[in-house]
């Protein structure tokens, strides 16, 4: 029997010699695995991923976690998104997240197209606009969203 080859880092190709699994993220029949920046490890079901996003793709039918999707965005920020993927409470309160966190989570949402948790991520991100117009209005632009970009640039614009 082969013995099992270790988690490679995708960016550096090294072994990962600490990995840990999210404590609330570890489900025993899990079919695809996550793993953050940090190397953190969330196990997952693909099912619920595919009904928030359309860029996950199915999982290989003999898929038991050992060749995980890396993301670019460490636990803190992948915590908060996965949350959203299963239907059951409590999902993190987005009101309560310092900003820098919450821009983040809120460009993940984007990013890996959770459309829903995208849309509550600005409308609390339009609660910090006069704290953080720039960045409010990068993340706008970047979205493309016009009706929040204008908010914002009336709220620059009574700066000047």
């Amino acid at each position: 029997m082969d013995a099992v080859s270790p988690v490679r880092d995708p960016r550096t190709s090294t072994p990962i010699e600490e990995l840990h699994d999210d404590p609330n993220f570890r489900a025993n029949d899990a079919d695809v695995c996550i793993l953050s920046s940090d190397h953190v490890r969330f196990k997952l079901h693909s099912a619920n991923l595919r009904v928030v996003s359309s860029i996950f793709p199915a999982p290989p039918a003999t898929s038991q976690c050992d060749d995980p999707i890396y993301l670019d965005e460490p636990a803190a920020v992948l915590r908060i998104l996965l949350a959203y993927i299963y239907p059951d409470p409590p999902h993190p309160e987005l009101e309560d997240l310092e900003f820098p966190l919450l821009y983040d989570v809120a460009v993940a949402a984007d990013k890996y197209q959770f459309m829903m948790l995208v849309y509550l991520c600005e409308l609390v991100l339009e609660k910090h606009s006069a704290k953080h117009p720039f960045k409010i209005l990068r993340y706008t632009v970047l979205r493309g969203n016009k009706r929040a970009m204008d908010r914002v640039a009336q709220q620059l614009s009574s700066l000047v």
